[in-house]
C-alpha cells in the first residue's frame, strides 16, 4: 500500500517573531481520521515535535473529523463580538476624521477674518519692530502645530498586526491586553494571544500545503489500483482504501481552509481596531491640545498685529 501521508517543511518566524525557525507539519489518515503531527526547531536536523503552548495556543493533534465556524453557510452574516468591535471603532474613527475636517475648517474661517481686516492691509506701510515678528512667529508656529495635529486624524498612520503584537505601552498595548484577557470574546475558538494566532496560521498553512501532498499521493494510489487487474483483490481492496482516505483528506483540507479563514479574519480585524486605538489617540491631542494652540496662535498674531500698529 502507498504511503499517504502528507509533509510540508517551511522556514517562518516563531509566533513571537523573535527568530526564523524550521516548521514541519505532516499529516497522515488513519482509520477515519486525519491526523496532524508538529515540529519545530532551529534547523532541519534539530526539528523535534511541538505540542504547542497551553497558555498561547496548541495544535489540534487529529485535524479531521473537525468544524470550524466558517463552514456554517451563515457566517458571514452573523456579528461577531470582535467584528461588532471593528464596526463600532469604524464608525467612531470616521466621526473623528469628520471632526477634524470641521476644526480645521473653523480655523481656518477665523484666520480669514482676522488677515482680511483693515489694519493688516497697512502693513506695507509700516516699518517692522522685533516684538511683532516674535509674536508673529510664535503665532505661526502655533498654528502649524494645530494643522499638524489634525492631520495626524485626517490621515492616521497606518497599523499592522505586528504593530499591535510588539507594542509594550500606549493606546496599541491597551487594545492588545483587552484582546488577550477577553480571548473567548475576541480570538478564535483555542487561540489565547497573539503570538498562538500567529503561530497557528504558520501552522495551519503548512498543513494545507501537506494535505494537498497528502492527496495528490491518495489520487496517484486511487489510479493506480482502479488500473490494476479486476481479480486481484488486494488491488481492489486498496483502491477502496485509498479512496476513502483521499475523501477524509479532502475533508481535512477544506474544514482547515476554513480555520486558516477565520484566523487571517481575526488578524485583519485586530489590525483595524489597533488603528482605531491609535486614531482615538491623536483624536485626543487634536481636540485639547490643537484646541489650546489654535487659541493661543490666534493670540499671536493679534498680538504681533497690535505690536505694528502699537
Amino acid at each position: 500500500m502507498v504511503e499517504l501521508d502528507g509533509v510540508h517543511v517551511r522556514r517562518a518566524p516563531a509566533g513571537d517573531d523573535s527568530e526564523q525557525i524550521y516548521w514541519r507539519v505532516e499529516v497522515s489518515p488513519v482509520d477515519g481520521v486525519v491526523k496532524r503531527t508538529v515540529q519545530r526547531g532551529a534547523g532541519p536536523a534539530t526539528l523535534a515535535d511541538w505540542p504547542g503552548d497551553d497558555t498561547s495556543w496548541e495544535p489540534e493533534a487529529v485535524i479531521w473529523p473537525a468544524w470550524s465556524p466558517s463552514l456554517d453557510p451563515e457566517a458571514d452574516r452573523r456579528t461577531t463580538p470582535l467584528r461588532g468591535a471593528r464596526e463600532h471603532w469604524g464608525a467612531l474613527g470616521d466621526r473623528l476624521r469628520e471632526s477634524a475636517k470641521w476644526m480645521s475648517t473653523v480655523l481656518g474661517a477665523a484666520l480669514a477674518l482676522l488677515l482680511g481686516t483693515s489694519p493688516l492691509g497697512e502693513l506695507g506701510e509700516k516699518p517692522l519692530n522685533a516684538r511683532a515678528v516674535v509674536w508673529g512667529l510664535l503665532g505661526l508656529a502655533m498654528l502649524l502645530c494645530t494643522m499638524f495635529l489634525l492631520l495626524q486624524v485626517m490621515q492616521p498612520r497606518a497599523v499592522s498586526f505586528e504593530d499591535v503584537q510588539r507594542s509594550g505601552r500606549g493606546p496599541l498595548a491597551r487594545w492588545r491586553s483587552v484582546v488577550e484577557t477577553q480571548q473567548d470574546l475576541y480570538l478564535p475558538d483555542g487561540v489565547n494571544d497573539l503570538n498562538g494566532l500567529r503561530n497557528a496560521i504558520i501552522v495551519e498553512e503548512s498543513t494545507l500545503a501537506a494535505l494537498a501532498c497528502a492527496v495528490q499521493r491518495a489520487s496517484e494510489a486511487e489510479s493506480q489500483a482502479a488500473e490494476a487487474d479486476d481479480e486481484a483483490a488486494e488491488d481492489n481492496h486498496d483502491a477502496v482504501r485509498a479512496t476513502r482516505r483521499r475523501a477524509d483528506l479532502e475533508q481535512a483540507r477544506r474544514t482547515r481552509t476554513a480555520r486558516l479563514r477565520d484566523l487571517r479574519a481575526a488578524v485583519d480585524e485586530v489590525a483595524a481596531i489597533g488603528e482605531f486605538y491609535w486614531l482615538r489617540r491623536r483624536g485626543q491631542y487634536a481636540c485639547y491640545a490643537g484646541a489650546s494652540f489654535a487659541a493661543v496662535g490666534i493670540a499671536c498674531i493679534v498680538a504681533a498685529l497690535t505690536a505694528l500698529h502699537g
